[in-house]
């Protein structure tokens, strides 16, 4: 039976109906082949039927411009002479948009375009003088006034008059020609039926032929194929009786092994207990690290609210400037990145810092340095960014604490910018400034080493950085965040070339709308991946 299946391939049904279907298609495309030419035809005898009246029309109308010019001529008084005109100027519009739509087309009279055939074009050749005569002569009629000699009509009506038989002949023979060509287009579509239902009765023919007939035949022989099957059947009914007995033994050998499965789940019942006790007590442990790890979390959630409090609201910083965003997107629930802003001596002092860690070692750290901040600047009344920069780093040094080789190794880097009317001085602690200008970047540097941070072998300089501010220059300071972020695709991180690139693309729009590209960017760079470190960048624009 496999290898019977195997080389009939799919079944003789299956086959017969591909074919039978095959048939039936050809036949229906024929049969809507035959219904699109009909419509086809019958759309171009319309076409056809609105050309041969147009045409017949066009003899119509130039006895009537002949008619209607001699009344000019014969015109008793002048209400009479400007109904006759006003006759002639529309007569003259209806017979040049007709004769011009018979040649070239017309979407107003329903006059297709490339319509005529070469025969029509050299009769339109033979007519143009007379039409273009009778037409010029109509013009002059159509200008002239009552108060004109009628001596002066005679030239123009004579015009009219000698070319008017002409005309009406040529476009008599133009007119049967459009009708001659209609009824060839006719037979020619009576012709293309015949042989399409010669084609579909040929069809037919084939399909009783190949498919029927074919048909009875296979059904013939699959009978037989039945027949030897049953027979197959039996025998194989023979043999399941010969297993059936077989698998008598084997229950009987299964019923000796019941009572065997039987003591091993008295066993298996044991130890479910044993796991049951085990499971409450894991559950009882894991209930105790929850409830320690909410505490956890509650007291950072508290920390995160006390250092949004010393923080300040970005809205307060933002509002100073013409332009501004700050974009803050902390790695845990408190950040190791902050911003500080306030005014002093009629100068504004921005700040940002990158503390060494994250989470709560960084948000502690980030608290030092605001406070810190507020008792240089808002207190000593500091606001020279490298000086500072120098008062902030001893107060570090004198509150962190060195490690056994007399080495500090926590501190924090930081940008401070101080806007002075047009003129913007910087200094940073590790970090630069971004200024974009003229559609580039350019890049001005800070200290290398950071606040707090102690080794016998460094030695601190910084130094301020003054920038005279042209209109839409942008300034840029930020914390590494972004930089190092990885990329889940890429699995590297985005670099400084990248977002100097980056903020190059983004510099010309404003900077409400720069957050959102640059958030954007970031965030489709992350994908799922995680959150490398705390990211805080600021943009300002002061004129």
């Amino acid at each position: 039976m496999q290898q019977t299946t195997t080389n009939e391939g799919k079944s003789p049904a299956y086959r017969i109906t591909r074919i039978y279907v095959l048939a039936l298609l050809l036949i229906g495309l024929l049969t809507v082949s035959s219904q699109l030419l009909v419509r086809y035809v019958l759309k171009n005898q319309m076409a056809d039927s609105r050309v041969i009246n147009i045409a017949g029309r066009q003899r119509m109308l130039s006895q009537k411009l002949t008619k209607t010019a001699l009344l000019i001529s014969i015109a008793t008084d002048e209400t009479e002479f400007a109904k006759r005109q006003k006759e002639l100027t529309d007569l003259l519009k209806l017979w040049g948009d007709s004769h011009e739509g018979l040649q070239k087309g017309s979407e107003t009279l329903q006059l297709p375009a490339n319509y005529n055939s070469e025969v029509v074009k050299e009769l339109f050749v033979l007519i143009t003088p007379h039409y273009e005569a009778m037409q010029g002569a109509g013009y002059e009629l159509e200008n002239f006034k009552w108060q004109t000699p009628k001596e002066v009509f005679k030239s123009s009506l004579a015009t009219m008059i000698a070319n008017e038989p002409n005309f009406l002949r040529i476009m008599n023979e133009i007119t049967f020609q459009y009708d001659k060509e209609a009824g060839q287009k006719i037979e020619l579509l009576k012709s293309i039926e015949l042989v399409l239902m010669l084609i579909t009765l040929v069809v037919l023919a084939l399909e009783a032929l190949l498919i029927f007939r074919p048909a009875i035949n296979k059904v013939d022989v699959y009978f037989k194929q039945v027949q030897a099957s049953n027979a197959e059947l039996l025998v194989i009914n023979h043999n399941l009786n010969e297993t059936q007995e077989e698998l008598k033994s084997y229950i009987e050998e299964l019923k000796s092994t019941e009572e065997e499965i039987r003591q091993n789940a008295e066993e298996l019942a044991a130890i479910n207990e044993n796991l049951i006790e085990q499971k409450q007590l894991i559950e009882q442990q894991k209930e105790i690290i929850s409830q320690r790890s909410k505490n956890i979390t509650d007291s950072i959630k508290a920390a995160k609210r006390i250092q949004d409090a010393i923080l300040i609201d970005q809205s307060s910083v933002i509002s100073h400037f013409k332009g501004a965003f700050i974009l803050n997107k902390p790695k845990d629930i408190v950040s190791g990145d902050f911003y500080w802003f306030t005014e002093q001596q009629g100068k504004k002092i921005v700040a940002l810092g990158d503390c060494t860690g994250h989470g709560v070692s960084g948000a502690l750290m980030t608290m030092v340095g605001a406070s810190i901040l507020n008792e240089v600047v808002n207190e000593n009344h500091i606001t020279q960014p490298d000086q500072i920069l120098l008062a902030m780093d001893n107060k570090l040094k004198k509150i962190l604490q060195p490690n056994a080789n007399g080495v500090i190794s926590d501190g924090m880097d930081l940008s401070i910018l101080v806007v002075e009317n047009q003129e913007v001085h910087f200094a940073a602690a590790s970090n630069k400034l971004f200024l974009y200008r003229n559609n580039e970047i350019q890049e001005i540097k800070g200290g290398t080493s950071p606040l707090g941070s102690f080794s016998f072998y460094t030695k601190k300089d910084y130094q301020t950085h003054t920038i005279s501010i042209l209109p839409n220059d942008k300034l840029y300071i930020f914390s590494d965040g972004l930089r190092d972020q990885f990329g889940q695709k890429e699995g590297k991180k985005y670099g400084s070339k990248r977002f100097k690139e980056l903020l190059g693309k983004v510099g010309k729009l404003p900077l409400f709308m720069q957050r959102e590209e640059i958030e954007r960017e970031w965030l489709q760079w992350k994908g799922e991946a995680h959150q490398t470190d705390d990211v805080l960048l600021i943009g300002l624009q002061v004129v």
